[in-house]
């Protein structure tokens, strides 16, 4: 029976180049950016959350070598006259100084070579840990592990299969199946806008300095930052006191004032109080 698009219904069979995709299945050791491992992240705001990462990756690593060789063999295979700049390819070579579309790299991605992984929330990744005090040398990740074992830099296993697109954008994707985090790696320190250095964004702050790993916490600051925070808090409490005390005294005598003309309008406050009390439960607190 078709549906109102003339189609069977049924599901559609995968096509060669799809199946010549999912035939390769790659495990890649790599330095971990933007990822949300546990968690998930909807970069383009679609409605679409992924769990997914960049994988910084050795361009001289045997099977990073695989995986080029393979993503070749079959974009020759299946589409030969596909120009490169129309096709995705799953792995950027950003030692470039642009893409080849002609625009730049993000600073943290300059001089590297990575690939991105990602699958939907129907399919989370099989998250793992590196745990020596566990029989099996590993454990299951839970998403305090974010910050711990898949921070950016963080050094990672991560197995993937390679997935085929046939839509208006055609080329290879990666499905991330899985990864086991190591724990170790230096930090790579990302911002919206790409990597961010701060000796250069604070250097005029930091004059006299020897740059963020050398700064003393205190300067710029005074006796403020070698002051006790308690007696500091006191002292702030104190004088806040003093400050509405002084206030407080100034409107009493307004206060006094407008004293009179209360109790003279109380009269006259008593006898619309019924009126008042009635609008006031028919109307709304918010």
């Amino acid at each position: 029976m078709s549906n109102q698009n003339g189609s069977t219904g049924q599901k559609k069979a995968k096509s060669d180049f799809v199946t010549a995709c999912n035939g390769v299945k790659l495990t890649i050791k790599g330095r971990l950016a933007r990822a949300h491992i546990v968690s998930t992240f909807d970069y383009q705001n679609k409605g679409f959350p992924k769990h997914s990462t960049y994988l910084i990756v050795d361009p001289n690593d045997p099977k990073v070598q695989q995986l080029i060789q393979s993503t070749t063999a079959i974009k020759q295979q299946f589409y030969p006259n596909m120009p490169d700049l129309l096709w995705l390819n799953p792995l950027k070579d950003a030692r470039t100084q642009f893409k080849a579309d002609g625009s730049e790299w993000q600073d943290w991605q300059k001089g590297k070579v990575f690939i991105a992984v990602s699958t939907g929330v129907q399919y989370p990744p099989t998250a793992l840990v590196k745990d020596t005090n566990s029989p099996k040398g590993y454990r299951e990740a839970n998403v305090l592990d974010e910050k711990t074992f898949f921070y950016d830099g963080a050094e990672a296993v991560v197995e993937f299969a390679l997935g085929g697109m046939e839509g208006n954008n055609k080329g290879i994707n990666l499905y991330f199946n899985g990864i086991l985090g190591l724990g170790v790696g230096e930090r790579i320190v990302i911002s919206s806008a790409g990597s961010f250095n701060a000796d250069e964004a604070f250097s005029e702050f930091l004059k006299g300095t020897a740059g963020l790993t050398g700064v003393n916490t205190n300067a710029g600051q005074g006796n403020y930052a070698n002051q006790n925070p308690n007696q500091y808090n006191g002292q702030d409490q104190n004088q806040n006191q003093n400050q509405n005390q002084q206030q407080y005294n100034q409107n009493n005598g307004q206060y006094n004032q407008n004293n009179g003309q209360q109790n003279q309008n109380n009269g006259q406050y008593n006898q619309n109080n019924g009126q008042n009390n009635g609008g006031y439960n028919g109307g709304s607190l918010v």
